[in-house]
């Protein structure tokens, strides 16, 4: 057994001897001791109990003297000094030798007990084993662990012992659980401002927050101060709960991986923010709507003062930070939004509207949709304007502004105002008075303005810019007699930029769609569709109201085009839209004049109109009208224009370019001219003397044709001389002229012909028959229903000769007329023979402008006509109006005839309808024209010399913007056609007057004795008092018994008993009629006959047209030959059955109500005709229907393709099986010699034939042959056959007009969305790896860029340029990016990197280069949505591709040639940056939404601006300097915006001299000081302020050993910030923690020893 140890040998070294004297003198010598310490510390034992002892015995020595005095003696934690056995009392040493002895402490070590029992912090234990480890430093370890020691006490006081600022641990009033009525008697003495707030505030009741918060203090009228009090208390009691809930998530589950700073209470408390901002949004949104319901006075009282209070007290919550101020501005700009009808079916039938004329009425099928509810629209523009100057810094609510606004401007005009003379159902629900409405407007225009000068770059609005355009447009031209020359010509200069800017940059058109006007499903490829069209020949859904489409497609729905683009002008002429636009696209430019795009094109644009008035691919137009249209067009629109000092001058380039046209068109003897057109063509232009016969025949002189005498060769017109051919072609041409004695003209005709032309005989001829068949009888009224016949030879004359006539007979009708010494009556087959006439003779303008005026005035008294004919006369102006609209006067400012037409109609209507019951549907004509008619014109324009410059200006500005509502040829200013004499009798004020007048009118019933003696006349046995049974009589009109008077007599009677009967019951009198129709339908044996009667039911207007299909619907199950016969009757007809049995004024009507059908109903008509034509077995051209109708359905069908051609598309895959539909398309292809195309190898022969004018039916062969032969190949076969395809397109191009505004642009638009995918994919391939850059010919000057097709005889960089323009205009769909295609987009940009940085590329190659700069934009636009998944994966490490596409905006060639490429480069690159930056935080904004708690996951995607917010949330340097609602972490957003630092495109506002501030704000506007500096946070904010701490922040140390270095740090200061709701009021007498954050001032509670 070992000798016993002492207890300090077990903590002692191993090697150190325990027994001796030496030990202990070692141990004594080595033992820790310390002083009392200095500074005043609470020490461990209880201190009251101390002092009870000290106080008992007071004069007890010293505790380190005297063992008995051990119990008080004063402990202090780790300074109690260690006492061996040596210095304990006696008892204790016995007790200390026993513990030595015990074996546990032998065997299990001995450990001292703590001198205190709580001696929780000692390390006294670890500083015993550290010193007794070593002999060797015990100083310098002591002298170590001290300092650690000290240190980790400073820690503990500064962490532990204080109030920190994330706790929040001040005091606010405790929320309680209160009943409904003590809760209501709270907030009562809450709203009570006598009641002090301690006295109320000591608790708050539970149950009070979000959108009851808000109504709580509305209702009660909580003053400002005391609601702002409630709600600091409320918000951050929630807060502090949520962020317990959100701790603790944390705390259970794992961080977000890399996103340590997403799990941030500042994070999360920006989300928190937001949700109750949204609250406060939701609120104001639903108590605006509410606003409708308050209709008594007491409720608006009430309403007023809720409003007041809360806009009073919104304005303070958004001054105090209590809301998230972007995203609240946010929320109050989508209330514009909400209800407006952007969906795509509604926004493709706005489109439709706007670019249909007037007369087409499309807005019904949306207006029954929209809910525009006015309170949520001025609630928003009044908080608007509250917030204003914070609104204009944030570039992105600027833009959202602004789209917003001009949308709400478009719907709210598109309302019509509301009238007080009809009931509260006739107006429209969103229809408001006419004041209050245009004031509503004035509002919004004058924000528009204002953000306009402010910052163009906010109206890049691409998304709906189709729609808003024009809106923008009409804005900036109201009461600009207002603004500045300077100003307006700044305007245009900057609304041209921003046009094209928007206009580049539309993409993925799939929300936007065509509006059909039949209700269908649509098929897919090759499959039959499942319509009812399948079961029944006739649907309701033909109707005219039925223009909904439930199911779109998402192929090539929609294509948009630039105004200058060549087909854009070609649809303009199609749907003659004839507006100021396309005039200034026509307008000539003098040769002096600097070269430019503008001084080529128009010849180009000029030479596409000529060639559209005679192209053989119109020749399905219903007569000559169309190329009048044009004619009077080009006189009044664009030469009449003219008003520079030089106009002379441009006149005579005008007239040279077109004879230059018209010149070459006679020497390309091209086929698909149509001579007839020409031949009108020349001699109506002639006769508005745009051109003059002795310049033609000077220039056709000069040619040189004519120098060889014909008999100087044989065979000399031969049709093998080529040469000849021309000769031919112009001495056919001056046949045709409207000359009789032209001395040059009759000299060629008879050296070059054998016979000559004898005009003067045929002329004499023609007027005998003329003044045989037409004057004599439109005296004596004995017009025959031969009449056509006598006339013949007329017809058959050459034009010139025509005209010659006309402008005879009209001087000779109108002179004997006025001399005749009887009265002449005008009915209805006058004036049609007289319209029938003319219209033979290619004159109509003629017609109006002279003859129907002539009529209708009755200057001589001798002319009496009824409401009947006036009626005829007003429906031929109306179906001819583009026409009568366009007649040109002897000056631009010459009273318009269509207006002295309306005029002429309205005086002789109310002279007529006092003379004789009123029957016809006149009410159509009246609101006809209140549509032609501009409103309120005379406000804006003032009669002066400065008016009408301003007018010119107007004019000027208009030509430049896609804004056919604004300049529709349906418009009319009747102020503008005020004649000039001071004693007009009839002022245009009259003349509106009169029509608002006609518009208020009701129908007045006949007169009981007239309606007595109509019943007499007719021989019926009907009782007056008994109208039901009238309908019955429509068995006279069916059995065709009657006169044509008594015809009308019947009909009087049924339109008088269809207005009574409807009285008593809707539909009442159309009831009865179906009933009567399916009898007659079901029981007739004549087809004919009941053909007949529908006709007659059409054009008397008994029953309209739709109205008779969708009776015979239900008929067409157990009817359908007999009901296909009636309806292909109805609609097509045949003339000479119909000569037989209805006189020409019925013709005439049937023809107009057909027209007018067809018009509204063009889909519903080609269905009827596709369905019509479809047999059960063979083919469509075996078919009764096609062989009966066949002319008249292939005019219609090459008329609906030109106009719809998507439609046709659609119909004719669903409607009939392929082969017919191939071979419809062919015959349509070839009208005059039909040739088979049924294979792609076919259509690529014939490929050198596509122009502009057959491209629509080129384009549905294509689609159609495509999809029957691709869609059974493998995907390569596919692809191999396209490049086939593609590459003999190349080879074949032939450019009529221009390769840089082409066809080929849209060649492949409606081919199936894959393969036209491929097609683009090669055309990109080709492109980026085939083009060839030569930098070696820079001195040759020769093009250094290089792209032609396979022979090298076609440049396809403009071709190229052309087509993905246009592909990116109008794509439907996604275009992914693959790899290869970014690498290829990299190297080619590489190399163009050195094309645009050369000196030369500004002189040399400037077009090609050009070209191959915006083909590649082009193609970026077209990637942008998938490109920069691959940016960001493949060249994440250096952006290269990124820094190369900086450069290239900073490129010589960029930034100094081509503005408007820099500035599309520049908008796409700031796209790229927000998707490039959205593309790398996606996956960490996504973890952020997850991580929140719940009800908080706020996340760009639920944002009322979606992605401009994304946009703002990944870039907060673009919402003016402030942080946005998530900031993503700093390294991301900084590299990215450090990659794109782009400048400015404008460095300066040319609108800052114009700006006016009073336009948008108000009373109501908070200013920059209140937003500033108001309120309570700014005052505690101040940033002037800065803490500074007192004190050094806690040593650190790297390592685990070695003496600490002494640290001087130098305080730190940092900002001074508090939040809004920790700025709460006092409301109890002690003190309230939460009046000042400790932490602040680095301050923390403690206990102190008194001095």
């Amino acid at each position: 057994m070992s000798k016993s140890r002492s207890r300090n040998s077990l903590l002692s070294s191993s090697n150190r001897s325990s027994f001796g004297k030496s030990t202990k003198d070692e141990l004594l010598a080595i033992k820790f001791s310390m002083e009392k310490p200095e500074i005043p510390l609470y020490p461990l034992n209880d201190i009251e109990a101390l002092n009870e002892t000290s106080s008992e015995n007071p004069k007890t020595p010293h505790p380190t003297t005297s063992a008995s005095a051990d119990h008080s003696e004063i402990t202090y934690p780790d300074y109690k000094p260690w006492k061996d056995h040596t210095n304990l009392p006696e008892d204790k040493q016995e007790q200390e030798h026993q513990k030595l002895n015990n074996a546990s402490f032998l065997n299990k070590g001995y450990f001292e007990s703590p001198m205190v029992a709580n001696e929780y912090y000692s390390a006294r234990n670890l500083i015993q084993a550290t010193i007794f480890s070593s002999t060797e430093n015990c100083n310098d370890v002591l002298k170590e662990l001290s300092q650690h020691l000290a240190n980790a006490y400073k820690t503990r006081n500064e962490i532990i012992n204080k109030i920190k600022y994330e706790s929040n641990n001040f005091k606010i009033p405790p929320r309680v659980t209160l009943t409904a009525s003590k809760r209501e008697a709270w907030l009562k003495d809450l709203a009570n401002p006598n009641l002090s707030l301690p006295k109320i505030a000591e608790k708050i009741p539970h149950g009070i927050r979000n959108k009851i918060l808000i109504d709580a203090v509305c209702n009660k009228g909580v003053p400002i101060n005391r609601a702002l009090w409630f709600t600091k208390c409320v918000l951050f009691g929630e807060l502090v709960a949520l962020r317990r809930k959100h701790q603790s998530r944390l705390s259970l589950h794992s961080p977000i991986a890399n996103s340590m700073d997403l799990n941030t209470p500042e994070k999360f408390e920006i989300h928190w923010l937001q949700e109750w901002t949204q609250q406060v949004s939701d609120y104001i949104y639903k108590f605006a709507r509410e606003s409708a319901s308050f209709n008594t006075g007491d409720r608006k009282s009430y309403y007023i003062s809720k409003l007041n209070y809360l806009l009073s007290y919104v304005q303070s919550l958004y001054v105090e930070f209590l809301l998230d101020k972007s995203f609240f501005l946010a929320l109050i700009i989508k209330f514009l939004k909400d209800g407006l009808l952007l969906d795509p079916q509604h926004v493709s039938e706005l489109i439709s509207s706007n670019r249909a004329d007037s007369d087409e009425g499309l807005e019904d099928t949306w207006s029954e949709d929209i809910d525009l509810n006015y309170g949520q629209r001025l609630v928003a523009l009044t908080l608007i304007k509250v917030f204003w100057k914070d609104i204009l810094k944030y570039d992105y609510l600027c833009k959202e502004l602004s789209e917003t606004l001009l949308l709400n401007h478009l719907f709210i005009s598109k309302i019509n105002s509301y009238s007080f003379k009809q009931s509260h159902t006739q107006n429209h629900r969103a229809s408001l008075p006419e004041s209050l409405r245009q004031n509503i407007l004035d509002m919004i225009g004058d924000t528009v303005i204002y953000l306009f000068k402010f910052n163009t770059n906010v109206f890049i609005i691409p998304n709906y810019w189709i729609l808003v355009s024009g809106v923008l447009f009409r804005i900036l031209l109201e009461n600009d007699g207002m603004k500045l020359e300077a100003e307006q010509e700044e305007i245009s200069k900057q609304l041209e930029l921003i046009k094209y800017r928007n206009e580049s940059l539309i993409l993925n058109m799939r929300n936007v769609q065509p509006a059909l006007s039949t209700k269908s499903s649509r098929a897919s490829h090759g499959r039959r569709g499942s319509s009812i069209w399948n079961q029944s020949f006739v649907s309701p859904s033909s109707g005219a109201g039925a223009a909904r489409t439930e199911n779109f497609d998402n192929e090539h729905t929609f294509i948009n085009r630039s105004s200058d683009d060549i087909l854009k002008i070609i649809c303009q002429l199609d749907s003659l839209k004839l507006n100021d636009e396309l005039a200034n696209l026509l307008k000539p430019v003098a040769l002096s004049a600097p070269v430019t795009k503008g001084s080529v094109k128009w010849r180009v644009n000029l030479k596409v109109v000529l060639c559209w008035c005679i192209t053989r691919h119109r020749i399905s137009r219903e007569s000559s009208g169309d190329i009048l249209i044009v004619c009077n067009f080009l006189k009044r629109k664009v030469l009449q224009t003219l008003n520079t000092k030089s106009a002379n001058n441009l006149r005579a380039e005008f007239e040279n370019e077109i004879l230059e046209v018209l010149y070459n068109i006679a020497d390309s003897n091209s086929s698909s001219v149509v001579n007839y057109d020409l031949y009108v063509l020349i001699n109506e232009l002639y006769q508005l003397k745009v051109i003059t016969i002795a310049s033609y025949l000077r220039k056709l002189i000069a040619s040189g044709i004519f120098y060889v005498s014909p008999d100087a060769e044989d065979n000399v017109l031969s049709d093998s001389d080529n040469s000849n051919i021309l000769v031919r072609t112009h001495l056919q041409i001056l046949q045709n002229l409207p000359v009789i004695n032209n001395k040059q003209c009759d000299s060629i005709l008879k050296k070059w012909t054998s016979t000559g032309f004898n005009f003067k005989q045929k002329f004499d001829m023609g007027q005998e028959i003329l003044r045989r068949e037409l004057i004599q009888k439109t005296l004596n009224n004995s017009f025959d229903d031969r009449f056509e016949i006598h006339i013949a030879y007329i017809k058959d004359l050459n034009v010139g000769l025509k005209f010659l006539l006309v402008n005879w007979l009209t001087n000779e009708l109108k002179s004997t007329i006025t001399e005749s010494p009887k009265l002449i009556h005008i009915n209805p087959t006058i004036i049609s023979n007289l319209y029938n006439f003319y219209s033979i003779c290619d004159n109509l303008t003629v017609f109006f402008k002279v003859l129907v005026k002539f009529i209708l005035r009755n200057e001589g008294g001798m002319i009496i006509f009824y409401l009947e004919s006036l009626y005829l006369i007003a429906r031929l102006i109306i179906k001819h109006f583009k026409l009568v609209m366009f007649i040109a006067g002897n000056n631009y400012g010459s009273t318009s005839t269509a207006y002295e037409l309306f005029k002429l109609i309205i005086q002789n209507y109310k002279d007529c309808s006092t003379r004789e019951f009123d029957y016809f549907k006149f009410d159509q004509v009246w609101s006809y024209i209140d549509t032609a008619v501009e409103r309120n014109y005379e406000q804006t324009s003032p009669k002066t010399a400065e008016g009408d410059a301003r007018l010119s200006r107007k004019r000027n500005m208009t030509v430049l913007f896609d804004k056919d509502q604004i300049d529709s040829p349906m418009k009319i200013n009747t102020e503008n056609n005020t004649s000039g004499r001071s004693d007009e009798r009839y002022t245009s004020i009259d003349f509106r007057k009169d029509l608002d007048a006609l518009l208020e009118s009701v129908f007045k019933p006949m007169e009981s004795t007239e309606m007595q003696d109509t019943i007499k006349s007719l021989d019926l046995n009907i009782d007056v008092l008994d109208l039901s049974s009238v309908p019955k009589e429509l068995k006279k009109l069916y059995d065709n018994e009657l006169s044509e008077e008594d015809e009308n007599l019947l009909v009087k009677l049924l339109i008088n008993s269809q207005y009574l009967l409807n009285l008593e019951g809707p539909k009442t009198f159309e009831s009865s009629v179906e009933e009567f129709i399916k009898e007659v339908v079901k029981v007739g044996d004549d087809e004919k006959k009941i053909g007949n009667f529908f006709k007659r039911l059409a054009f008397h207007e008994v029953i309209r047209i739709n109205e008779l299909f969708a009776f015979l619907e239900p008929l067409s199950l157990n009817h359908k030959d007999r009901v296909k016969n009636l309806v292909f009757d109805i609609l097509l007809g045949n003339q000479e059955e119909e000569r037989e049995c209805f006189t020409s004024g019925q013709i005439l009507m049937l023809g107009i109500m057909r027209r007018w059908f067809r018009k509204r109903s063009s889909s519903t008509f080609l269905i009827f005709i596709l369905k019509g034509i479809r047999v059960e077995e063979g083919s469509i051209f075996d078919g009764i229907i096609l062989e009966k109708y066949g002319n008249s359905i292939f005019t219609f069908l090459n008329q609906i393709i030109v106009s719809n051609t998507k439609v046709v598309s659609d119909e004719i895959i669903s409607k009939i099986n392929t082969e017919d539909g191939i071979r419809l398309l062919s015959t349509l292809f070839n009208i005059d010699s039909y040739t088979s195309i049924d294979s792609l190898a076919q259509l690529e022969k014939i490929s050198d034939e596509i122009d502009e004018f057959n491209l629509p039916i080129f384009q549905l062969l294509l689609k159609v042959l495509s999809i029957k032969e691709l869609s059974m190949l493998d995907e390569n076969d596919v692809q191999e056959r396209l490049r086939v395809l593609l590459e003999t397109f190349l080879e074949n191009l032939t450019f009529r007009f221009t390769p840089y505004n082409s066809f080929f642009g849209e060649l492949f638009t409606y081919l199936p969305w894959e393969y036209n995918v491929v097609i683009l994919g090669m055309l990109e391939t080709k492109f980026l790896t085939m083009t060839n850059f030569q930098f070696d010919r820079w001195e040759n000057d020769s093009s250094v860029v290089v792209l032609t097709n396979s022979s090298g005889t076609t440049n396809l960089l403009p071709v190229f340029n052309d087509y993905f323009k246009k592909f990116s205009s109008s794509s439907s769909s996604t275009v992914q990016s693959s790899s290869t295609f970014f690498q290829n987009l990299s190297k080619f940009l590489s190399k163009l990197l050195l094309i645009v940085n050369s000196e030369n590329s500004l002189i040399h190659s400037f077009e090609d280069v050009s070209n191959t700069v915006s083909i590649f934009l082009r193609i970026l636009i077209i990637h942008k949505q998938t490109l920069t998944k691959h940016i960001v994966t493949q060249d994440a490490d250096q952006f290269t591709f990124i820094k190369n596409l900086i450069s290239l905006i900073n490129s010589k060639f960029i930034s100094e040639g081509n503005e408007k490429l820099r500035i599309l480069l520049y908008d796409l690159l700031l796209l790229m940056k927000s998707s490039v930056t959205e593309e790398i935080n996606s996956h960490t904004e996504n973890d952020l939404s997850e991580g929140t708690s719940p009800g908080f996951g706020i996340n760009a995607s639920n944002s009322p601006l979606g992605d401009e917010l994304t946009k703002v949330l990944a870039d907060p340097m673009r919402a003016g300097g402030e942080s946005a609602s998530f900031v993503p972490s700093s390294t991301v957003y900084t590299q990215v915006s450090s990659l794109f630092n782009l400048p400015e495109p404008n460095e300066t506002n040319p609108f800052k001299k114009y700006i006016v501030d009073d336009r948008v704000e108000c009373a109501l506007t908070l200013t920059e000081d209140e937003l500033q500096r108001g309120g309570d946070i700014h005052g505690f904010n101040d940033s002037d302020l800065v803490l500074i701490s007192n004190r050094s922040e806690s040593v650190s140390f790297s390592s685990a050993f070695g003496i600490l270095p002494a640290t001087h740090q130098k305080p730190k200061g940092q900002p001074f910030k508090m939040r809004s709701y920790e700025i709460l009021e006092g409301t109890s007498s002690s003190l309230n923690d939460g009046c000042i954050n400790l932490h602040l001032f680095d301050a923390y509670t403690t206990k102190e020893n008194p001095q």
